[in-house]
């Protein structure tokens, strides 16, 4: 997923939702985070750039 302000709402908003199997990432587009899938809803503030923990 590619994360800007409205996709970082739509993943705050449906986090239950989120698979934590390592099939989601948070930023497709580069290759660090191509290396942190999503698996644990905690580690998602962490994994976020920093203007979108602000907004987390």
């Amino acid at each position: 997923m590619k994360t800007n302000r409205r996709n970082l709402a739509a993943l705050y908003k449906y986090k239950q939702q989120v698979p934590l199997d390592g099939t989601a990432y948070f930023y497709n587009d580069t290759d660090y985070h191509k290396d942190h899938p999503i698996r644990s809803l905690n580690g998602i503030p962490s994994e976020l750039e920093p203007h979108h923990q602000f907004i987390w």
